[in-house]
């Protein structure tokens, strides 16, 4: 059989495609979305190769497996219709999974795509009759010696494959089906092939993935994209727009690159609100194909993913690719200037390469550059007189910049980004108003408060961030409500109408003139003030009636008296018809009503409102018809109880309550809050009891409890499953809780079960509790004395009648315990953990048995067991079973 040598479609695919597949291609993709792999040779000629070979029947499922958008489905795809397989399969089907996907619905898709006759009703019919003839449907094709072809496309669990198994007789029909499965998952893949025919597509030739970009992610929701965007957000990746001038380990901010992206011009031809809303679809769909990724720093309750880190394969790759067309010279202590030469586009000065090459930098090309980035200590010889195309100059974070190195900015005519964001300058010079195109600066978290006069020469401006210097608060942060240190602004500030983002702005000590000038900027979409008090509120509320397109207002009072004079005022919910976040910090002593019927309001912040918690406050926060994000802040209610009833919160999806001192019994009650997906209770220290009653939550995915010292009862009460829904449950540093118990049906979903710095916690299983749990950890727990994970770990204390079976967390993979000094043993019987790859056992100074019963932990790839005073080598036994399996091994 021949084989295709190009992974790109050269002719017509309608040419190559018999009329029985043709009904297929206008369901999955178009013609022309079907030519755009680029690349993978290797890969499709493997996959062609293994459909193409009959002489081993036993691998008649073959697995295709890697992240989300590296293209599984597009290699598959041109496969399926290649001439070569189409010639050799006389009849194919596609079906892509889902959650919901039922056993009648799999057979009649299958059915209605391999027979051509195939007999269709109003409704699908039993599943028995559709078998018997998908049976016969066999049973015929193998007596004439035809073949045909099944591709699962984005199978997701064991129990789909476990469907699709029995309900397409696959083990009965080997020699005339072939099936391709593609997942994410590894261990899914080998699981459906049980055998080496299976693909790992995360390995990528560096040619390959720099195109990954180029190829349409067809198992995710796609976003439609001109023509023109097509180019744009290709251009973002092909000259590397942001991406390779960070550190693998650096955490980049959302608007950051954002912003860079338009100031460089990867984003054009749009009006700027159509730009920034590009700008941010492109982010998510370099998140969605895991070109960057979520960082540590992300706050679970913002609703979206504020800051990310490069994916290290396509930093490697992007840079790589930058460095080899001379886009990008990356300075490090791998190269020096005067190793790279010809025209230069981006320089970019990382922490590790040596200050004192500066006749080196000053030989450089740099009449070009359109960007510098600098990365560590600041030297004055890196902005050079000759970047006279310079756009954008990123000095966010630099250590050594002063006030004389920015004297001469005005020079830069063509800047449009300037960012100075986390360094110690502390003014501006009057050059910056010669910087007529300027669109973005960034003097957050530096000592700047006055503003140069020239300013409001920048007529282009459409960003100024400022204010919210602290020496105790990291920048990445990003103090939600903002302290009482903002900008001071001038008085002809309302010549800056291409403003949308101000902020933050002090008006404590400004005239109230000054104050009504902000009703000028009508381009307004962001605005953060703080110093509010009873002598400018009224001019305050004239401004903001003006503000018609304020989407995002952010308040902050620290009178005793607060905000609540100035919001209660009648005309000031006209102007906030378009708002859609809101943050508050400062007292009031009741909610105004207006904010229950603020239309487009998603996200609501209290801090410091010292609210009693009634009953009126309470209708309030329930009744705004389209809030999805409530922070409940330091002192944002005072009330000993918080209670949450069935009404209202109808589309809250995330919920953080944080610092709520005089809170005690906290409470949800069956029925609230049905979207619910994250909530997060941290640092309510006097917080006693935590209930969840039944029907309640039914929709939760991730539960945090972390830093409630006080906690003693955390109750998940009534009958039938609590949290069908919850994924990841994070119980932490809560000193008095004495018990988690998990009981059978409670968490049927939960994957991550996360337990750490509570010392006098123990935990109980039972059996069939955790049916799905991919990830447990235990850490700090020093009171932690059994953990119940086979029939030899020790007696059942208290959860049910019977022992704890073994097998009860038949799909966990990750399994760690630190610093647990009250277990004494763990024991592993056969097919205990049959998935677990990875077990760390550390500093468990009482730990003085641990063992491993051949066929226990089939799959173990690496075992780590580390400061274990009391474990003596006899007392360790069975890995001689783990010899073969073991990749990393460390035993100290």
């Amino acid at each position: 059989m021949a084989s295709t040598s190009s992974a790109v479609i050269e002719e017509p695919i309608n040419s190559v495609i018999p009329e029985r597949m043709q009904d297929q291609i206008s369901t999955m993709w178009t013609t022309e979305e079907l030519q755009q792999l680029v690349g993978r040779v290797k890969e499709m000629n493997w996959l062609i190769n293994k459909l193409s070979s009959g002489a081993n029947e036993n691998e008649n499922v073959i697995s295709v497996y890697g992240m989300r958008g590296i293209g599984k489905t597009t290699l598959v795809g041109n496969v399926y219709y290649c001439d070569d397989v189409v010639q050799n399969f006389a009849h194919g089907a596609w079906v892509r999974m889902s959650n919901r996907l039922k056993q009648d619905e799999l057979l009649h898709n299958v059915l209605q795509h391999f027979k051509s006759d195939y007999r269709t009703y109003s409704s699908v019919r039993p599943s028995q009759e559709l078998k018997r003839e998908l049976a016969e449907f066999f049973e015929i094709n193998r007596h004439k010696g035809f073949k045909c072809l099944l591709v699962i496309d984005g199978l997701s669990s064991t129990g789909e494959w476990d469907l699709v198994k029995s309900s397409l007789f696959v083990e009965d029909h080997k020699d005339v089906l072939r099936i391709i499965v593609t997942t994410r998952e590894r261990e899914l893949a080998y699981y459906c092939s049980r055998s080496e025919s299976m693909w790992n597509l995360t390995r990528l030739h560096e040619d390959d993935a720099a195109k990954l970009f180029h190829l349409k992610v067809f198992d995710s929701e796609n976003v439609e994209f001109t023509p023109d965007m097509v180019e744009q957000e290709t251009q973002i990746l092909d000259k590397c727009g942001g991406i390779p001038i960070f550190q693998e380990d650096l955490h980049i901010m959302r608007r950051r690159l954002v912003k860079r992206w338009i100031a460089e011009g990867y984003i054009r031809g749009m009006q700027e609100s159509e730009a920034e809303e590009f700008g941010e679809r492109v982010f998510n769909e370099f998140l969605s194909m895991s070109i960057i990724q979520p960082t540590k720093y992300t706050a679970i309750t913002s609703g979206r993913v504020n800051s990310c880190s490069i994916h290290p394969l396509m930093l490697q790759v992007s840079t790589s690719k930058a460095m080899e067309e001379k886009l990008v010279c990356m300075l490090d202590n791998h190269n020096n200037a005067m190793a790279l030469e010809g025209t230069i586009r981006h320089v970019v000065v990382r922490r590790t390469w040596r200050r004192d090459y500066e006749d080196e930098y000053k030989a450089m090309n740099l009449s070009c550059v359109r960007s510098l980035t600098v990365l560590g200590e600041w030297r004055s010889f890196f902005l050079s007189p000759d970047m006279i195309m310079l756009r954008v100059l990123d000095l966010e974070g630099v250590v050594g910049l002063t006030e004389p190195d920015l004297d001469h900015i005005g020079e830069f005519r063509h800047l449009k980004y300037l960012g100075l964001r986390s360094t110690r300058v502390k003014s501006l010079p009057k050059s910056l108003g010669k910087l007529q195109d300027l669109e973005t600066l960034d003097i957050k978290f530096t000592y700047v408060r006055v503003l140069p006069s020239t300013i409001v020469h920048l007529a282009r401006l459409r960003v100024l961030r400022g204010g919210l210097f602290s020496a105790f608060t990291a920048p990445e942060t990003d103090d939600r409500i903002g302290g009482d240190t903002g900008l001071h602004i001038r008085k002809d500030i309302g010549k800056l109408r291409s403003l949308n983002t101000l902020g933050i702005v002090s008006i404590r000590v400004q005239d109230g003139l000054v104050i009504r000038e902000l009703k000028k900027l009508t381009q307004l979409r962001r605005l953060s003030l703080v110093g509010i008090t009873n002598e400018n509120e009224r001019d305050l509320c004239y401004t903001l009636q003006h503000l018609s397109s304020l989407q995002s207002l952010t308040l902050r009072s620290d009178d005793p008296d607060g905000l609540s004079r100035s919001l209660e005022l009648s005309f000031l919910p006209q102007p906030l018809e378009c708002l859609q976040v809101l943050k508050l910090h400062g007292r009031l002593f009741s909610l105004p009503i207006w904010i229950s019927r603020v239309p487009y309001l998603s996200k609501l912040y209290l801090h410091s409102t010292r609210l009693r918690g009634s009953s009126d406050d309470m209708n309030v926060l329930a009744n705004v018809p389209n809030l999805s994000t409530l922070l409940l802040l330091a002192d944002s209610i005072v009330a000993h109880e918080l209670t949450f009833r069935s009404a209202g919160f109808r589309l809250l999806e995330l919920m953080e309550v944080a610092n709520l001192g005089d809170v005690r019994y906290l409470s949800f009650k069956t029925r609230s809050m049905p979207m619910l997906k994250t909530i997060q209770i941290t640092c309510c220290n006097y917080l006693k009891e935590l209930s969840v009653e039944a029907g309640a939550l039914h929709r939760l995915e991730a539960f945090q409890v972390e830093g409630c010292y006080g906690l003693r009862s955390l109750s998940l009460a009534g009958a039938g499953i609590k949290l069908p829904m919850l994924n990841k449950f994070h119980v932490g540093a809560c000193h008095h809780l004495a018990l988690l118990a998990f009981r059978e049906g409670d968490m049927p979903n939960l994957e991550t079960l996360l337990v750490s710095r509570s010392k006098n916690l123990s935990v109980e299983f039972e059996a069939g509790a955790m049916p799905r749990l991919k990830t447990l950890r235990v850490s700090r727990c020093r009171k932690l004395e059994w953990l119940p994970l086979d029939v030899s770990a020790g007696h059942n204390r208290g959860m049910s009648s019977s022992p704890v079976e073994a097998g009860a967390m038949p799909n966990l993979e990750i399994l760690q315990i630190e610093d647990c000094h009250g277990l004494q043993r763990l024991s592993f019987t056969c097919g205990a953990m049959p998935k677990l790859l990875t077990l760390r056992v550390e500093k468990c100074g009482n730990l003085m048995e641990l063992s491993f019963k051949q066929g226990a932990t089939a799959k173990l790839e690496t075992l780590q067991i580390k400061d274990c005073g009391m474990l003596t080598l006899g007392a360790l036994s069975g890995l001689q079973h783990l010899n073969n399996l073991l990749s990393s091994s460390v035993i100290q």
